[in-house]
């Protein structure tokens, strides 16, 4: 007898989990279940674009995590939490480096193309020789 999606359901987080190792489909009810309360979760202190990003990763690394998940330890749904922390924080920090950056050249990401110089060979700009220290 094939076990349906609707009996998937019926079935807890960590028997799912375990249910994954030989049918990859279990996996969907999991991410059915969790996957709103990890989007609020993430937008509520990244935003929703970074958001469904982040909440992609999040059950990327859970399938491919699954066999390290200890049910001894807790439930699923912490266990997604975690993994969802974690990579928010590792977010945070390519920002903050990409910030520290920017600061350090000069360039403001913001402001559409900012730090580009244009150079226009039948007008040789009086600093070209600046330019080409700065490495610009």
């Amino acid at each position: 007898m094939e076990r349906t999606y609707e009996d998937a359901q019926a079935l807890t987080d960590i028997e799912l989990l375990r249910r994954v190792a030989t049918d990859g489909d279990a996996f969907r009810p999991l991410v059915d279940r969790h996957l709103r309360p990890l989007y609020r979760y993430v937008a509520r202190r990244l935003g929703p674009t970074e958001a469904e990003d982040i909440v992609s990763e999040v059950f990327t690394a859970a399938f491919r995590l699954r066999d390290r998940f200890d049910p001894t330890l807790g439930e699923v749904r912490p266990w997604l939490f975690g993994i969802a922390t974690r990579l928010m924080r590792q977010h945070e920090r390519r920002e903050v480096r990409m910030l520290r950056a920017y600061a350090r050249s000069g360039v403001d990401p913001a402001v559409p193309g900012a730090g580009w110089v244009e150079f226009d060979p039948t007008h040789p700009d009086p600093n070209l020789d600046h330019y080409i220290r700065i490495g610009v």
